[in-house]
């Protein structure tokens, strides 16, 4: 069996207007870094595709986690850019560290469509995570 240690990225596409801020301010960023921390820990690296407007390439460590420096990378979005358009230019605007990446993976299917984009221009594989089910959600609230 192939040892895959040490030598492949995951690349994580964060829900639309989704970023490192927002896990902080609702609480769950701690969480979500362990997560990865450890994916990285038998990966290699984990790269994220945030919606953040903050500098590209920033340490997740400075945003309250209180830990040394991880195997996490961050790319961001250009200030001036709304996350409406940022949707269809992530692929492009981050084409260099996507294509580092082995695997690609959702966050939830409301960042699902620069990941699929993605997928197709740099012939990644890519896992979908549904997150937060919309049509399970819509036939309950009948």
């Amino acid at each position: 069996m192939q040892d895959f240690r040490n030598n492949k990225t995951l690349g994580l596409f964060f829900s639309y207007g989704v970023g490192i801020r927002t896990w902080e301010k609702q609480g769950y960023l701690n969480r979500e870094l362990k997560y990865y921390i450890k994916l990285a820990e038998k990966l290699g690296r984990v790269s994220f595709f945030t919606y953040d407007r903050i500098i590209a390439g920033a340490d997740p460590a400075q945003f309250g986690t209180g830990s040394a420096p991880v195997p996490v990378s961050v790319s961001t979005r250009v200030a001036i850019v709304p996350n409406w358009l940022y949707v269809f230019l992530m692929p492009f605007a981050q084409a260099k560290a996507i294509k580092q990446c082995d695997i690609l993976k959702t966050n939830q299917m409301s960042g699902a469509l620069p990941a699929i984009v993605a997928k197709i221009i740099y012939r990644k594989k890519l896992v979908v995570r549904c997150g937060y089910e919309w049509f399970y959600s819509l036939i309950k609230a009948k």
